[in-house]
């Protein structure tokens, strides 16, 4: 953490990149909304519940 900001782990390529590769899979698998938002849910609390502090 610099001045109170933390740092950025992966750029904003890497973000697009990651979004892009998990959109694509997505749709490969037909994923519907309701679908999209539990996998999102999930994901969102596996982070919270492996964050670590470096």
């Amino acid at each position: 953490m610099k001045n109170g900001t933390p740092e950025k782990l992966i750029s904003v390529e890497d973000e697009y990149e990651i979004a892009d590769l998990i959109i694509n899979k997505l749709i490969e698998k037909k994923c519907t909304l309701s679908n999209f938002e539990k996998i999102s849910d999930n994901v969102q609390l596996y982070f919270k519940n492996n964050a670590t502090v470096n």
